[in-house]
């Protein structure tokens, strides 16, 4: 009973450790200034009228006026690899599921290559699918800045606002 409830302790200190330490991420920019500059890094806040940011190369805290932007790159992860994996998954599943279903008494190869072939159509159509929905999720969105209106600037920061490390920053 004892060893029971030391395992139970120990699995439970590394499994929930690891929420302690936790830190949300802000969003990875690529800022380009009016002045042909380039400001790269993770956002940590955004003021009323200026993003603070830590610079990916040298990890200083810099801060960016607003009225010094010309462009914001929001930089996303590439999900091709997780979408078509999940697509491939799935889709193989379901040809398997399908072939079984359709598959004819008097068939020549019998039902489970008949389950195998739909299995391997399905898993191709699936990560084929999968891939090009992880492609349009995992791309970079660009806002501009320079010209636009105030409301349209607004909307920007309130956009990159939900996106720092500190959302609700004063």
């Amino acid at each position: 009973m004892r060893k029971f409830v030391f395992v139970c302790f120990v699995f439970s200190i590394i499994s929930f450790s690891g929420h302690l330490y936790a830190q949300d991420k802000g969003a990875e920019l690529l800022v380009k200034g009016t002045d042909g500059h380039q400001t790269e890094g993770e956002l940590i806040a955004v003021k009323k009228d200026s993003l603070l940011m830590q610079d990916r190369r040298s990890f200083a805290a810099v801060t960016v006026n607003v009225d010094d932007i010309e462009t914001v790159r929001i930089m996303k992860e590439s999900k091709i690899g997780k979408s078509a994996a999940l697509g491939l998954v799935m889709g193989g599943l379901v040809g398997a599921m399908l072939g079984a279903l359709t598959a004819p008494e008097d068939s020549w190869f019998g039902p489970g290559l008949h389950s195998v072939c739909w299995g391997a159509c399905g898993a191709g159509a699936g990560a084929l699918f999968g891939g090009i929905s992880g492609a349009v999720e995992g791309e970079d969105e660009l806002l501009r800045f320079k010209g636009m209106y105030p409301s349209t600037i607004e909307s920007h920061l309130e956009k990159l606002r939900k996106k720092a490390r500190v959302p609700d920053y004063q």
